[in-house]
């Protein structure tokens, strides 16, 4: 079922998404073009209506970079929201699947609407900064890289590049997986529920950072000894460091899921 809930997500917010994406990157191509196509020597009045194009195009790209993110950003707001806890909820919370199967089926979008957005971003920049031989240049260069050598010589790079991986896809998870709880929270009051909402997010923020803290104190009143992190160097330390942050991002994204789940479960309060 989670499967079918995900296509399902997907095909929705790829209606929405897309043609931001390709506007994204069709405005990166024609800033590309004035970039590197128009001449920069022509002085006068044509340098200064030359320039004219040159900066609305510019300024349209960093507008929808910026709406680019912020659409992000309130899609999964609005996903989790308006599928969960308004009219669509008495709708989705009759199929025959699990709340942690809906929660997981938006956490799992939400990642991933989040990592193209990222993805696209990077992708327009290089669209705009590279021309054709530098394209060219670059996947020569990438082909003439002797990865077998590299590879023997630093065996364990792979394996840092895959922690490091799952270190940022934990802590995408943690992040929203605060948005979620904190929602969760809001909705279960009977008025202000935004209010109530970013009030939870807030205080849950204040709590968690506060147990770190203490967490640390703790330890270092136990005599824990960090000083070697000062000097790390060996593989071992770096995938102890590695683990303690990708378990520091994993707690707290096992909370708010299963935090989630629970009050969708047990406290249900639909509009």
């Amino acid at each position: 079922m989670l499967t079918k809930l995900l296509k399902y997500e997907f095909r929705s917010i790829g209606r929405q998404l897309i043609p931001l994406y390709l506007g994204v990157l069709g405005l990166a191509v024609v800033n590309h073009f004035f970039w590197f196509s128009m001449p920069s020597n022509r002085g006068g009045l044509n340098d200064a209506l030359g320039g004219v194009p040159a900066m609305a195009t510019m300024t349209a790209y960093i507008a929808v970079i910026v709406a680019l993110g912020v659409v992000t950003l309130l899609l999964i707001i609005q996903r989790f929201y308006k599928g969960l806890l308004t009219e669509e909820g008495y709708l989705m919370f009759t199929l025959p699947c699990k709340p942690w199967q809906l929660i997981a089926a938006k956490g799992i979008t939400a990642a991933c609407m989040t990592i193209a957005a990222s993805c696209v971003g990077f992708l327009s920049i290089l669209l705009m900064a590279l021309n054709l031989s530098d394209w060219g240049n670059f996947f020569k260069g990438f082909a003439k890289i002797p990865w077998h050598e590299l590879f023997e010589a630093h065996a364990l790079w792979p394996l840092y590049i895959v922690e490091f991986a799952i270190l940022c896809i934990m802590a995408l998870f943690a992040t929203v997986g605060h948005i979620y709880v904190s929602i969760s929270v809001g909705h279960l009051s009977n008025k202000h529920r935004v209010a109530c909402a970013i009030l939870a997010y807030i205080g849950i923020n204040i709590a968690w950072s506060t147990l770190m803290v203490t967490l640390a104190n703790i330890l270092d009143m136990w005599s824990w000894d960090f000083r070697w992190l000062d000097s790390i160097g060996t593989p071992a330390e770096v995938h102890i460091v590695m683990f303690v942050m990708i378990l520091s991002q994993l707690a707290p994204a096992a909370v708010y899921f299963f935090s989630t789940n629970w009050i969708l479960s047990n406290k249900l309060n639909l509009e």
